[in-house]
């Protein structure tokens, strides 16, 4: 098990295969299961400096959405003006990625896309997390 403190998602070799974030630190089953007890209490997963996953208590929690419509990602993509560069990096993606891209409905934080178009648009997660956080009231 891994943990990306860039997309703050869990991957596994066996769902996720070679599309582990680059940043991932292994993890075991028991700090997973206590990290996932602690967030179903009312915690936040975040991560220290060395990208190891934490529970936190946030005095205010701000949400952050985790799925968006592919209709609000391309419309924000367009509004942040790079919908452009997304599609042309997505055209020179294997046939999965595009596959993935065209038909899907919701973009979800966990798809392995998402690392991959934040390497393009040299985004970090705060960027992303505004980015999701605009699209979601389009």
């Amino acid at each position: 098990m891994f943990y990306s403190a860039t997309t703050n998602g869990f991957y596994t070799p066996e769902i996720h295969g070679r599309s582990i974030p680059e940043d991932a630190v292994k993890i075991t089953t028991e700090e997973y299961a206590v990290l996932i007890e602690g967030q179903a209490s009312g915690k936040r997963i975040m991560h220290d400096e060395n990208g190891q996953p934490i529970l936190a208590t946030p005095d205010s929690v701000i949400v952050i959405p985790t799925k968006i419509s592919m209709r609000q990602c391309r419309l924000q993509l367009l509004a942040d003006g790079v919908l452009d560069q997304v599609e042309t990096a997505i055209a020179g993606m294997d046939r999965a990625a595009r596959i993935e891209w065209e038909h899907c409905s919701v973009v979800d934080r966990a798809n392995p896309l998402i690392p991959a178009l934040m390497a393009v648009l040299a985004w970090d997660n705060d960027r992303v997390n505004q980015f999701y956080t605009d699209a979601a009231v389009r």
